[in-house]
Parts: structure tokens; C-alpha cells; sequence
């Protein structure tokens, strides 16, 4: 007896962007449409179809004996090569589709025969690398725009931390959460703190859709430069300093669309950890992929965002960043931790 692994080929470099992620961030920021965009972050409209969705890593294999007749394989996925920690995939039939892998990660796979529950044969190993291409898309059933800021370079060839923080939609109104994708959540992911930015859940919202184990905030805040007033500071502080604790982590932080509140504060949050500008305004521009209408850099909301930023001193949008929420309580020592936590070594 015999399994012969197919794909991913061993040693290759696979991709979980789809064309239409690619394509959109191949002409970010070279498109015309932006000044007249209008945006009601409290009375977002569906629109078109959602691109959001991580492009799934297909496996394939095949065997000298028939999986029907009383076989079952299993495909086991791991990050190091004696599958010590691993994950399982049971019930497969030759073809198994994986995704929201880490970027950039090689991981190792092989495949089992068992009948009536014993192995009866094993593949050989194989490993391929995801490639290193950010953002890092989840796909979690019933959300939209859920992603992981880490990945992204930094300064100094270090990236941002995977796997700590994680933005995306609501789960209970406008977007229905599913069984799979709390599993991909609590389970995948190893979700900590529900961070929910939304005013018009007060009132209506008790306690995480992920469930009563949840460390669930609920703090109202506003966007683009509506966030940057002197009445929000008391509200940036207090979030800001969620992220000085690492219990606290890792985090789903979302409003209605994942889009305005949300990418706000992860535009701050990623700038004060020294992401590129630009790529900085790419990843706020990437909600265009769902179904929540287009954000561009040149809309009249985040070229205001912009200007409240430019009261500040410095001379990047890092340095101003870093001077709001030093203006608004934040410590250089809290500054520091957060830093510390979601900086790759």
C-alpha cells in the first residue's frame, strides 16, 4: 500500500492571496474614484461581493488502494517536522483545502490510511512554505474583512507579531457569526478579548457572540478625525491601554464593517509600531473588499483624519501618531510594551 503526495509540491511557496486581492493591491492608490466617496460609518450599505476570503491551501494526494472500500485517510498539518503540535483533518478523500495559514511559515504535512481504526499506512513528509505577502486574510464563516494585522514590515527587517491582534465585522447583527467560524476563532485563532468598538451596542450587547469565556470590552468610540477630539482622549487611553497587557491577547477588535472605528484606531496602532505609510493607508484602503462599499486614502473623512494628525509633531504620520496618544495619556513606558508585545524579535 502506497499514498502519494500531489500537492503542494514538497519545498514549495504557496500563496493565500486570491486575484482579486492581488489585483486590488496592485493598483491601490493609482485609482481615480476617492474624493467624492461618501461614507456614513453609522449607516453602512452592502455592497457587491465579498473578496475578503483567504485563497485556501489545496492538498492532493492519491493511493494504490481504494479509500472507499472501508479506508479512511487523514491529513495531518504541523510547523515542525516531528508533528509535535499538529493538526488533524479527518475524513479526507484525496483532497483537503486549509486556510488563514501564517504567512510566511513552512509547515509540514503527511497523510495516514486507517481501517477500522488502525494505521495501515503513512506517507512520506512533505513541507511547503506560505508565502510572506500581508495581510493576512481569515477566513471565518459568516464574518466579513476579518484579517491579521501582523505580518506587515517594520523597520529594521522585523514585522508585526501574527497572531495577536485581529480585526473584522460584528457577529451578531448585520453579520450573522456561524458555528465554524467561532471555531476558527476561539479554537484556530485562540481568541482572548472581544474588543467592540460600537455606541449602538450599548444597551443591546451584554457579552461576546464568541461566548461567556471571552474577555468582552465594549468601548464606544468614533472615527477618523472625529477619534482625534479632546472629548475621545479619555476613551483612546483607556483602549490604548488594553494593549499594555498581555493577557489580554490575542484580540478580535471590530465595529459594524470591520471599516471606520476599526481602522482607525488599527491605523494608529500599527503606526506607533513603525509600519510604512503607505502601506499603512493600503491596508486601510483592503475593506473595499467587502461588503461594505470602498474606502480610499483621498476620501474627504480620511483626508481629515490625516489633517487632525498633522496638528501634532513630527515628520511621519508614525511620529504624529506616537505624539496624539502621547497627548492623550499614554505613556512612553506603555508605548514601549505595546511595542515589545507586537514586535516580532
Amino acid at each position: 500500500m502506497k499514498i502519494v503526495l500531489k500537492k503542494p509540491a514538497n519545498f514549495q511557496v504557496v500563496s493565500q492571496t486570491t486575484e482579486a486581492q492581488q489585483t486590488f493591491m496592485e493598483t491601490a492608490g493609482k485609482r481615480d474614484a476617492g474624493q467624492n466617496l461618501k461614507i456614513d460609518w453609522l449607516n453602512l450599505v452592502k455592497q457587491g461581493d465579498d473578496n475578503t476570503n483567504p485563497a485556501p491551501v489545496s492538498f492532493c494526494w492519491t493511493a494504490d488502494f481504494n479509500e472507499a472500500n472501508g479506508f479512511e485517510t487523514w491529513l495531518e498539518l504541523s510547523v515542525d517536522q516531528n508533528f509535535q503540535t499538529k493538526k488533524t483533518f479527518r475524513g479526507c478523500n484525496g483532497t483537503a483545502d486549509v486556510d488563514s495559514l501564517l504567512l510566511g511559515q513552512t509547515y509540514y504535512w503527511r497523510v495516514f490510511a486507517l481501517k477500522n481504526g488502525e494505521t495501515v499506512c503513512v506517507s512520506d513528509t512533505y513541507c511547503f512554505t506560505t508565502a510572506l505577502t500581508p495581510p493576512r486574510w481569515i477566513g471565518a464563516g459568516g464574518l466579513s474583512n476579518v484579517r491579521d494585522i501582523g505580518g506587515w514590515p517594520l523597520p529594521g527587517g522585523k514585522r508585526i507579531r501574527q497572531g495577536l491582534v485581529f480585526r473584522g465585522c460584528e457577529m451578531e447583527f448585520h453579520h450573522i457569526i456561524t458555528a465554524s467560524g467561532k471555531n476558527t476563532l476561539l479554537h484556530d485563532l485562540n481568541m482572548k478579548t472581544d474588543l467592540d468598538l460600537r455606541g449602538e451596542a450599548v444597551g443591546k450587547v451584554t457579552c461576546s457572540a464568541l461566548g461567556p469565556d471571552i474577555h468582552f470590552c465594549l468601548i464606544p468610540v468614533k472615527a477618523y478625525d472625529e477619534f482625534m477630539s479632546d472629548s475621545e482622549k479619555d476613551v483612546c487611553r483607556k483602549v490604548f491601554r488594553l494593549f499594555t497587557d498581555k493577557k489580554n491577547y490575542p484580540f478580535y477588535i471590530h465595529c459594524w464593517g470591520g471599516a471606520d472605528r476599526t481602522g482607525t484606531l488599527i491605523f494608529l496602532l500599527c503606526a506607533i509600531l513603525g509600519m510604512a505609510e503607505n502601506d499603512l493607508y493600503l491596508d486601510y484602503e483592503l475593506t473595499s473588499l467587502s461588503i461594505w462599499g470602498e474606502r480610499s486614502r483621498n476620501s474627504e473623512l480620511f483626508q481629515a483624519f490625516l489633517k487632525a494628525l498633522e496638528a501634532y509633531p513630527g515628520d511621519t504620520v508614525n511620529q504624529k501618531s506616537e505624539n496624539f496618544l502621547l497627548s492623550a495619556g499614554i505613556t512612553e513606558q506603555e508605548l514601549k510594551t505595546i511595542r515589545s508585545i507586537l514586535t516580532e524579535d
